[in-house]
């Protein structure tokens, strides 16, 4: 699976998922980014400025379960 389909169904199932799940998302961009980010290439560049857009996006969506599971 390509890390763009990835993020395509975390986009999908994120208004469903839990606050462990978005976590586990946040896990798996953060070893996208880590990954990309030692690369040496343009496209890897790219693909790391869009992990951490991702894992900002994913953050905001935690904080968001987190509050309503609390509840």
């Amino acid at each position: 699976m390509l890390p763009s389909d990835i993020y395509y169904i975390l986009f999908l199932k994120l208004v469903y998922m839990t606050s462990q799940e978005i976590y586990e998302a946040i896990e798996a961009a953060t070893d996208e980014l880590r990954a990309q980010h030692n690369a040496t290439t343009k496209v890897s560049n790219t693909r790391a400025r869009k992990a951490a857009s991702e894992i900002s996006k994913l953050v905001k969506e935690y904080r968001k379960a987190s509050l309503e599971e609390n509840k």
